[in-house]
């Protein structure tokens, strides 16, 4: 969103897990956390709720060094615990080691909501007309896909969005199946991710089924995909007889609430409804299990 309008040179910290555009990893990290990078996705989520339980956060952030860089702007969020400190977090430092810094936090729940904060973050950086160009780009590719698969059968769908314990995408990623042509199970649009058993994906039966951890890679993804293709009767749900089980970067195209969005609506209407969306998105952003 930064660096869409514009504001790459004003762009002077960044969270642990930032990597978008790739020039952004030459900047100095505010924020470290506890999870490591070879946790299993088990241990990850044991980690999270320990935290959780304990009151405490699995992020740290860097009082010297953001004491140092003195940003005018912090944009933070409050929608997940274990994407970015908690912006009650960021709030309490700020104010024990910063002046006249204002700070945000940006926590949608719908494709509409991600696009007034870019609007938002436009206004406060003064970059609103570039906000409002973008803004309509993006509405604009929107409403393309929607034409296009407008007249299409819906699919059934499922999207799973951690693999140990199994969750399911909530949020804005309901809405993204809708908008792509498919029909989200489970998941209710603007309600939180969840978890569910898989006798649930077994009864449910979906004619396709995404999997897209949460901050994972698809090469990170793969490194684990055993937990869901030995699950019970894997080899009898639907989706895997017709070859229709994907592997999408979930940390990419739709877990961050971002101008990407957009990116990850396409990404399934491509998926969805080969016939009439023609592939544009390379294998490292989805491919068949």
């Amino acid at each position: 969103m930064v660096y869409l309008l514009g504001l790459e040179k004003s762009l002077v910290g960044i969270s642990d897990d930032s990597d978008f555009p790739s020039e952004v990893l030459k900047l100095p990290k505010i924020t470290t956390t506890t999870i490591g990078p070879n946790l299993s996705s088990l241990e990850i989520d044991k980690r999270v709720k320990a935290a959780k339980h304990r009151g405490s956060s699995v992020f740290h952030i860097e009082r010297t060094l953001l004491a140092e860089l003195a940003p005018d702007l912090i944009v933070t969020q409050e929608l997940c615990p274990v994407c970015a400190p908690a912006f009650t977090d960021v709030e309490k430092v700020a104010k024990q080691i910063l002046k006249n810094t204002k700070i945000i936090s940006l926590e949608p729940h719908s494709i509409s909501d991600i696009l007034k904060n870019v609007r938002t973050v436009g206004e406060l950086t003064k970059t609103k007309q570039k906000a409002t160009e973008i803004i309509a780009q993006l509405q604009s590719r929107l409403s393309l896909i929607v034409k296009q698969v407008s007249s299409q059968k819906k699919p059934s769908v499922l999207i799973i969005e951690w693999l140990d314990p199994v969750m399911i995408a909530g949020h804005w990623v309901p809405e993204m199946v809708e908008r792509a042509g498919g029909t989200m199970l489970i998941a209710k649009k603007k309600e939180p991710s969840q978890y569910i058993v898989w006798d649930d994906v077994l009864r449910l039966d979906p004619d396709c089924i995404i999997i897209a951890p949460c901050g994972f890679s698809i090469k990170r993804t793969l490194e684990e995909i055993n937990l869901i293709k030995q699950k019970k009767d894997f080899k009898k749900l639907k989706a895997y007889k017709n070859n229709h089980i994907f592997l999408v970067d979930g940390n990419a195209y739709l877990t961050r609430p971002g101008p990407r969005i957009i990116d990850g609506v396409e990404i399934m209407a491509e998926i969805f409804h080969p016939a009439v969306v023609k592939r544009k998105y390379p294998p490292s952003a989805w491919q068949s299990i």
